[in-house]
């Protein structure tokens, strides 16, 4: 059985946690999440491994605190991948991370919407 691309789980213990400012904190992590992916494209062309480790690892790390299940799984396979050298494959890599990141940006931003109009608003 394959894992969820989502986890409202997370999203739900992270939204009791942060209350009112789980809002701010979506859009902060979409917004530092789309600069890391397009620092590791530009570190990825400039063949800066290094680079493109430390973004896909802060990706990875802040992807599983959302929720985003399926983008931290790339995030990790690609960081793990890049500690041996270039793979063949990162730019198709890149793409599939920015894929699933549109997903996660649609996702968070239904959620997000849910949960500010829910009960008590």
């Amino acid at each position: 059985m394959s894992q969820p691309e989502f986890s409202t789980a997370v999203l739900a213990e992270l939204s009791e946690i942060l209350g009112e400012d789980l809002h701010a904190t979506l859009l902060e992590y979409l917004d530092d999440s789309s600069a890391l992916i397009d620092v590791a494209r530009r570190a990825a062309l400039d063949r800066n491994m290094n680079s493109v480790r430390e973004c896909m690892h802060t990706l990875k790390s802040t992807s599983t605190v959302v929720g985003a299940v399926a983008l931290a799984n790339l995030a990790a396979e690609l960081e793990r991948l890049v500690r041996t050298g270039l793979p063949a494959d990162i730019d198709a890599q890149l793409i599939c991370i920015a894929s699933a990141f549109e997903r996660v940006r649609a996702w968070l931003t239904k959620e997000s919407a849910i949960r500010s109009s829910g009960p008590g608003t």
